[in-house]
């Protein structure tokens, strides 16, 4: 699902410059890309790198190519909507409110179940990432270390302690998503702080084996991280200063 090799250098360029405008509606879905010496005359690059380009774009899910079809772009429910590049894509095109909600929805369906099942399932070593985890957003708050890595830990240890194979594979494939959320959500080292005891909740739960508290607590948690998405209040550069 990661639509296959990660572009460097000349042609990752080539790629992004593409992608922009196909995210930001200069290439509508349906609309057909001009032809490889347009495109390598307008960004300064070789027919080979375009023809590169258009590849990686493709088994990203973006265009389609075939013949007498030419080069398509394809509708975003198309789109291999969990590859990082593709996120990374729509984030700097800048994500509106439908995105956050879909990817509140999505938390919502997937964590508070996985968090269920690993306070059925985890054993030591998954409790004790999770622990981990938690101790470094706290310490964090106060300055010691970064936030952000250490939340996303908090809740891909969590998936990964489902004990689910299917569960667990969501793990690299949400962080993207995960990330995305958070950077939205924690505005403020004090929203911050005001999170922690709602992920204490949830490592409680996980750790006395208690799955309706784990779920419970974890839906809570995905919840106050909505309101805070969408309180309208001011960010204090919080997240930039932890090294992230």
């Amino acid at each position: 699902m990661n639509g296959g090799r990660r572009a460097t250098g000349i042609h990752a360029d080539a790629v992004a410059q593409i992608a922009r405008k196909i995210l930001r509606g200069k290439l509508a879905a349906g609309a057909s890309l001009p032809t490889e010496p347009e495109i390598g005359a307008e960004l300064g690059v070789s027919r080979t790198v375009v023809r590169e380009a258009v590849r990686t774009l493709a088994a990203k899910g973006l265009v389609v190519t075939g013949p007498r079809l030419g080069t398509r772009v394809r509708p975003v429910p198309e789109w291999n909507l969990f590859d990082p590049d593709v996120i990374a894509w729509r984030v700097a095109a800048g994500v509106d409110v439908k995105f956050l909600e879909d990817v509140v929805e999505l938390r919502l369906t997937i964590e508070p179940m996985a968090a269920r099942l690993a306070a059925k399932r985890a054993d030591a070593a998954g409790v004790a990432r999770v622990a981990d985890a938690y101790a470094r957003m706290a310490d964090a708050v106060d300055g010691k270390g970064g936030y952000l890595a250490a939340d996303l830990d908090f809740h891909q240890a969590i998936l990964a302690a489902a004990g689910n194979q299917f569960v667990s594979a969501f793990a690299p494939l949400l962080g993207a998503l995960l990330h995305v959320s958070f950077r939205h959500s924690v505005k403020s080292r004090a929203s911050a702080r005001a999170s922690l005891p709602l992920h204490e909740a949830v490592l409680r739960a996980i750790a006395k084996r208690k799955p309706d508290a784990a779920e419970k607590a974890l839906a809570a948690l995905i919840r106050r991280a909505r309101e805070d998405m969408f309180d309208g209040g001011k960010t204090d550069g919080f997240l930039e200063e932890d090294g992230r």
